[in-house]
């Protein structure tokens, strides 16, 4: 009993403070908080950003412009001695160009759960896990203009004595323009983004389940967006970056923004905005790129007297 105790004040410190909606929370909320370093520090924008190998997730239509495989590992510490994590490969497809497949790994842990007698000995001890493998796939509609993407989660939950599977799938649209560019009409400046996410039936918790069945609940949400640049040289670029999404079972709206100024080619400043949660609204971060190797990283603080957490993504491009 006292196992349970402790896996349900957990939960509730992990979720309901990371969405501030415990009442409508989805059963795979894991899948809503952003891992990768680059994604954090732009606020949670990357609807409509195409570099990266964060692109899968966010939007599978945007790597039809990505030219080269890509290795991404990305760490975020988190509330309560919890940790994500993540592994994403990109590899375009040279016989078929346009066409990019993508593979992910993203996991969820918490602090291990030990189990005591009313003596107060040590009986046992566990954790929670939580597990997402992913595959994208992109395909070009209209060269370096017009693409479409898809993807497919297989979801995992380790419940103490409960595992519980499911299945979700993403569709996604990306269109890139030239509208209103301000240094060379030629280049398409402006990006729009579209993401249906996280699509799929509910999953069974059995015991865990409320009568009425919504925790459930995928995180399905709609993902809308776009990406201006105004300034892009050999050597430096500033773009603004901004999105809605909406969660379609939790009644859930965010509204981000993301700023991003490369002054040199191997640097990026980035800085982040999202209104509709409540643990988190500003973040900042940087990127520094050496030869084929990137790494990222984001600051968040918390709205709360949590403090403020750190965002890692190391990435191979080759």
């Amino acid at each position: 009993m006292r196992k349970y105790l402790n896996l349900l004040i957990i939960t509730i410190l992990v979720f309901s403070k990371a969405n501030s909606m415990p009442a409508t929370s989805s059963a795979a909320d894991f899948l809503k908080v952003e891992t990768s370093a680059k994604v954090n520090a732009l606020g949670g924008a990357f609807v409509a950003i195409t570099q990266g190998s964060a692109t899968a997730i966010y939007n599978p239509a945007g790597l039809i412009f990505h030219k080269e495989n890509i290795l991404s590992f990305s760490g975020l510490p988190w509330i309560g001695g919890t940790m994500f994590s993540s592994v994403t490969y990109i590899e375009p497809i040279p016989k078929y160009p346009g066409i990019t497949i993508g593979l992910d790994l993203t996991m969820f842990s918490t602090m291990e759960i030990r189990e005591y007698s009313l003596t107060g000995e040590e009986l046992s001890s566990t954790s929670l896990f939580d597990m997402s493998a992913s595959f994208f796939i992109s395909y070009p509609l209209i060269k370096d203009t017009l693409g479409v993407g898809a993807g497919i989660h297989f979801i995992l939950r380790d419940l103490v004595d409960t595992s519980i599977f499911g299945a979700a799938f993403d569709i996604a649209i990306i269109y890139k323009t030239s509208f209103l560019s301000f240094y060379s009409p030629k280049d398409k400046n402006l990006t729009l983004g579209l993401a249906l996410r996280n699509i799929g039936p509910p999953l069974s918790f059995d015991e865990f389940s409320s009568s009425e069945g919504s925790s459930g609940r995928m995180p399905s949400s709609l993902n809308i967006g776009f990406m201006y640049r105004f300034l892009k040289t050999d050597n430096s670029s500033l773009y603004f970056t901004a999105e809605f999404t909406s969660y379609f079972n939790e009644g859930d709206k965010r509204y981000k923004i993301g700023f991003s100024y490369s002054p040199f080619g191997f640097l990026s400043l980035r800085m982040g905005y999202q209104n509709g949660f409540e643990l988190k609204s500003l973040s900042s971060g940087f990127g520094i790129k050496a030869g084929k190797i990137t790494i990222d990283y984001a600051f968040i603080p918390l709205n709360s007297d949590i403090g403020f957490i750190h965002s890692f993504t190391a990435s191979l491009n080759f």
